[in-house]
């Protein structure tokens, strides 16, 4: 256990405590959102539908660049964190669930607006695109519309913007997280753990039995919001156990920290790809074992992050930290910054993947800093306004 070690536990167990910022969560937040931005650019022009040979083994080699599903989870994992350290300094429910309307639901009716006018301007089929007839495919409808607004009903998630549908687990979850973090702080750590497979055993079961009998899409929503909540639970845990975290990975040696890394790597942007590949695309058993893969991976690069002297560093520095600063701008506008660029560019030149990922990767970036500062910041500082009365009496 070295010095530096201890340091940075302590600073990180400190921050935490203190309410601060952890930078390097909200850096781990920015590459995940860079991940699934490249996801929807990959799926779109390269396809995952490739033939067998070395072009499709490529690409599976460099899922981890694009490992846009997982990074949902991870998004998941770091929510049950980062809410647990909030409420867990006594914040009340009004305080609470007013901050995270204003923190997601503000930001998201802008860029909804920006994503309607897109799609009423520009809508069709992409060429060469396999988005082509799922994304602003149709007429923008004012039924779709409201429905978006209200995050109510069974509709068409993709039709405007497919990144859309993990706002409503996490509004959903938002909303009963202070029961969740009650029913967790009573619970032992393995009792947690069992609370938390035992919603995604529910959610498979009423996925597995029951879909037959009811209309597929919101009880299969309100099924798979169970399933989220189970990763939410094992970011309350990490938040609960922030500081006996921080000294066992500091009583381990250089070998046993760098299996943990490696593994966690491995099982966090692979564990679907196996998964699919052993149990079938259309099972959903698939849905329970990937995910759980994932988010157990998803906290083994946690705590490395955290924890090692050399990563924290690399994570805590301006690249990574500008990237989580804009990681929910990006990650509500990349889309319609995809879709613009496509439908525009695709009737002037003949478009290849070579040349919109660039153009694609620059418009996105600077899309989402202008989005950030004009749009989520001051709803983050609207929500910063909200006070607890129970601390100014």
């Amino acid at each position: 256990m070295t010095g530096e070690g201890v340091a940075v536990e302590q600073a990180v167990v400190s921050t935490a405590q203190s309410g601060r910022r952890l930078h390097e969560l909200d850096s781990i937040r920015g590459l995940a959102a860079v991940a699934v931005a490249f996801y929807h650019f990959f799926l779109g022009w390269l396809g995952f539908g490739l033939p067998t040979g070395w072009r499709s083994t490529a690409l599976k080699a460099m899922y981890p660049l694009y490992a846009g599903p997982e990074a949902v989870r991870l998004f998941f994992v770091l929510s049950g964190i980062v809410l647990a350290l909030s409420y867990g300094r006594g914040q009340s429910y009004g305080v609470f669930i007013g901050r995270r309307i204003t923190r997601i639901y503000g930001p998201y009716l802008v860029a909804l607006a920006l994503t309607v006018m897109g799609a009423s301007i520009w809508h069709g089929h992409i060429d060469h695109s396999a988005l082509r007839d799922c994304c602003w495919s149709e007429p923008v409808s004012r039924r779709l519309v409201v429905q978006h607004i209200l995050f109510l009903g069974d509709y068409d998630f993709g039709q405007l913007n497919p990144v859309f549908w993990s706002l409503v687990h996490e509004m959903r979850i938002s909303i009963i997280f202070p029961l969740l973090y009650v029913a967790v702080s009573r619970l032992s750590n393995r009792g947690a753990l069992a609370l938390a497979a035992g919603c995604t055993l529910v959610s498979m079961t009423i996925m597995r039995f029951f879909m037959a009998w009811i209309t597929p899409i919101a009880p299969m929503s309100l099924a798979m919001t169970v399933h989220y909540i189970a990763f939410f639970i094992l970011g309350i845990l990490v938040a609960r156990n922030l500081s006996s975290i921080g000294e066992w990975y500091l009583g381990q040696g250089k070998g046993t920290r760098w299996a943990l890394v490696l593994v966690s790597f491995v099982v966090y942007n692979f564990t679907a790809l196996a998964a699919n590949a052993l149990l079938g695309p259309h099972t959903k058993l698939l849905i329970g074992v990937s995910d759980w893969g994932t988010a157990l991976g998803a906290l083994g690069l946690i705590v490395t992050v955290l924890f090692s002297v050399r990563v924290n560093t690399i994570f805590r520095s301006a690249v990574p930290v500008f990237l989580g600063r804009i990681s929910y701008s990006l990650y509500l506008i990349h889309i319609p910054v995809l879709l613009t660029l496509a439908f525009t560019l695709q009737k002037r030149f003949a478009l290849s993947a070579s040349m919109l990922l660039p153009l694609y990767s620059v418009t996105a970036l600077v899309g989402a800093y202008l989005f950030c500062v004009a749009v989520e910041e001051p709803f983050t500082r609207l929500g910063r306004r909200l006070k607890d009365n129970r601390s100014s009496s």
